[in-house]
């Protein structure tokens, strides 16, 4: 690896480890105990994880994406509030233009909608289905 990609690799090491407000002041769990339940709250996590191992580098672990690098912004986009099955497809199969990989035989169905429930829910989105496994099955044919 270079010393740039080392580089690159310890900040998105440190820079996902927790969330922090503008402050610099750890922010309060995301997840409302209230209105989701432990598992909802588990695979919330989850996707929260494999985001920031998966995504972020060039979305951003803010959502507002990189347009230089030809990755939107996640937060309020109209693919993540919009049809789930669009999303899925784009997560699937990625965008033709090659600025976003297909991720369909990187990943299982599972850990697909983990990813795709948290980004409809972070930065403000919100959709309070979460996707499954046999959501994203269902697009694999498309």
């Amino acid at each position: 690896m270079t010393r740039a990609g080392c580089a690159f690799a310890v900040i998105l090491l440190f820079s996902t480890g927790c969330d922090r407000s503008d402050s610099g002041k750890a922010m309060r769990p995301r997840w409302d105990a209230a209105a989701w339940s432990p598992e909802q709250i588990q695979r919330l996590e989850a996707g929260r994880r494999l985001y920031m191992q998966r995504c972020a580098a060039c979305h951003q672990p803010s959502g507002k994406g990189q347009a230089a690098l030809g990755a939107p912004a996640l937060q309020g986009s109209a693919v993540v509030t919009g049809p789930v099955a669009l999303h899925i497809r784009i997560v699937l199969n990625g965008r033709g233009n090659g600025a976003m990989p297909a991720f369909g035989t990187a990943l299982d169905t599972r850990a697909i909608a983990d990813i795709i429930s948290y980004e409809r829910n972070a930065w403000g989105n919100s959709d309070p289905q979460l996707i499954t496994a046999i959501d994203v099955e269902a697009q694999t044919s498309h």
